[in-house]
């Protein structure tokens, strides 16, 4: 017996400069939520009201799907959400009337609700049937097809919006310059009256959900379980992700994005390629995505303990202070930390600048431990591991910029596991750039400009994997074993690293280290050179059993040294409190 559905796809577009287009936290904070909502949500609630008596919502607010319900089994107007995740949102609806519903309903309210925010919507009929008639009619294959093919069709071909520019009287938004239409305070505690427009408007009014929901998400973690007040939240400005005093404040910006799960979700439509196996494939793509969903978030659950962990009292200018790592003082009860993104494999957070490097490193490690915990819930877990890129900046510099940079890091970062591993394993890898200036031209046309030799003619127009380098990023997170190469953090660059921070014999010369870091641009001998003048001994082993790396700070065609030197400033790591004597642990 064969029944005829339809399934929908729901995508955003334009999410990038929609959640990061404005310098201001609130804003990114309250976009971030409005997208969150809109394909998540919002879109079961509209399920729910088109499909009044048979759907699978069990709760829109928490996004909890019910098992046991199965569109094929129903008769009359019926809805099944297969997933909601990574701005995405697919549903079986039993006609195409009921699914235009839908879309109308949705689009609706984001047209009313989050101005600004663009959505995307295909639709495929499909054939339900028991036995196996045409490949094509398979859910797998329209899933797949709709995703790859027709939204992207959708994307490509769809017109932008022109906003109405104003007129001389209009006053221009402080964020955007589009017309304002309002006055409107950052958050409630503000004492001035911002002039924004209605997208502005809407990111601001959502913000303190945003906010509630996220210390919600991790009360127990914020000290605030058993209904008692949290004692740490997360700050919503800039500025209350923590100063040390005398040094210029950086912040971090970093993104961690799942490896090869475009493969993974084809491995499962090639393991459910027919009809026959439709209910099969939804329950696997529903755990993969459950499991995946559940993983991430509760790696971010480890950054906060991590956190909270290390926060002790200091006294700082005859004033008692918290401080987390025994540096970075804290603005009232706000963590040096704010997730923006989450749910999903794609994570977006800000953090001090101090901590970007070695937070991110904490994730990516609890990640892959979450998803090697999970492989019995779902196969397609097994292995799964992620790659983050870590764009450090100063205070104040243009958000939407930087995170571009952290998604252009991490895309390096997935590049080298590629190139090393292809499709036989996944490991974790991660790249950073650490901006102390402004920033021009691409990431790429960035490191041919600063971290290669320009003027030197043998390497005019080579691709920059076959040319000499300064850097050994991106790197392997390695906790397993050593590179040959060096190219992993935990038992190579991280113990150059620590080394440059904490023995003496570098310690007493930073001057001379700093001026390392410069002779390495000028090649091997002038190394070499420099280290004898200067009596410099060997430099921390990196390569294990080669002498020379440690005398001239090369091996190959990278410089061995120069990543870990430049990192020795910007890396505070958190060691365990036993390590280094406090003054006092906080609460």
């Amino acid at each position: 017996m064969t029944k005829t559905y339809t399934v929908t796809a729901v995508d955003t577009t334009g999410i990038q400069n929609y959640i990061f287009g404005s310098n201001r936290l609130q804003e990114n904070i309250g976009a971030s939520e409005l997208v969150r909502l809109a394909t998540g949500q919002w879109a079961l609630e509209e399920v729910q009201g088109v499909a009044k008596d048979q759907n699978n919502v069990d709760d829109a607010e928490t996004g909890k799907l019910k098992d046991a319900f199965a569109i094929d089994q129903t008769t009359g107007d019926a809805a099944e959400v297969i997933y909601t995740g990574g701005g995405n949102v697919v549903v079986i609806f039993s006609g195409l009337s009921l699914a235009k519903q839908f879309t109308r309903a949705l689009t609706s309210r984001v047209l009313r609700d989050a101005p600004g925010l663009s959505l995307v919507v295909a639709h495929s009929k499909l054939d339900w049937n028991e036995v196996d008639l045409d490949p094509e009619q398979s859910l797998s294959h329209v899933v797949t097809d709709l995703l790859n093919n027709k939204l992207a069709a959708r994307k490509a071909s769809r017109l932008p919006s022109m906003p109405l520019l104003g007129v001389g009287v209009t006053a221009s938004c402080d964020s955007t310059g589009l017309p304002a239409t309002k006055k409107q305070k950052e958050s409630e505690d503000a004492e001035e009256f911002l002039t924004v427009s209605t997208a502005v408007a809407a990111k601001l009014d959502f913000a303190e959900n945003a906010n509630k929901r996220l210390e919600e998400e991790f009360e127990e973690e914020l000290g605030g379980a058993n209904g008692q007040r949290n004692w740490y939240q997360f700050p919503f400005k800039i500025d209350s992700l923590g100063r040390v005093s005398g040094e210029e404040s950086y912040v971090a910006v970093v993104h961690a994005d799942g490896n090869r799960m475009g493969d993974i979700i084809k491995r499962i439509a090639d393991d459910h390629r027919t009809s026959a196996q439709n209910r099969q494939y939804i329950n696997a793509q529903r755990a993969f995505s459950r499991q995946v969903n559940e993983g991430s978030k509760l790696a971010l659950r480890h950054l906060v303990q991590r956190l909270t962990k290390h926060i002790t009292w200091q006294r700082r200018k005859d004033e008692l202070k918290e401080v987390v790592a025994a540096r970075i003082p804290m603005e009232g009860t706000f963590l040096p930390f704010r997730p923006l993104v989450f749910g999903g494999d794609d994570v977006t957070f800000v953090c001090n600048g101090l901590v970007g490097v070695t937070l991110a490193i904490e994730y990516l490690s609890a990640f892959e431990q979450e998803m090697k915990r999970r492989k019995a819930e779902s196969k397609y877990v097994e292995g799964l591991c992620a790659s983050a890129g870590i764009a450090i900046v100063k205070m104040h510099y243009p958000f939407s910029r930087a995170y571009k940079l952290s998604e252009e890091l991490a895309k390096e970062a997935k590049r080298f596991v590629w190139k090393e591993f292809g499709e036989d394993q996944d490991a974790s890898a991660f790249d950073w750039h650490i901006a102390t200036s402004g920033l021009s031209g691409s990431l790429r046309a960035i490191r041919q400009r600063e971290f290669i030799n320009p003027d030197d003619e043998k390497w005019v127009g080579a691709k920059m994997e076959k040319v000499p380098t300064l850097l050994m990023r991106p790197l392997l997170l390695g906790k397993d074993a050593e590179r040959l190469d060096g190219r992993t953090w935990v038992e190579q660059i991280g113990k150059a690293v620590k080394a440059f921070q904490e023995d003496k014999k570098w310690t007493t010369r930073r001057n001379k280290v700093k001026d390392l870091r410069e002779k390495l641009r000028e090649g091997r001998d002038a190394v070499r050179e420099f280290c004898k003048d200067f009596a410099i001994p060997d430099l921390p082993e990196i390569v294990r059993g080669d002498v020379t790396h440690q005398q001239t700070g090369w091996f190959g065609m990278r410089s061995t040294h120069f990543d870990a030197i430049e990192l020795a400033d910007y890396y505070l790591p958190l060691t365990e409190l036993d390590d280094k004597p406090q003054e006092g642990q906080a609460r």
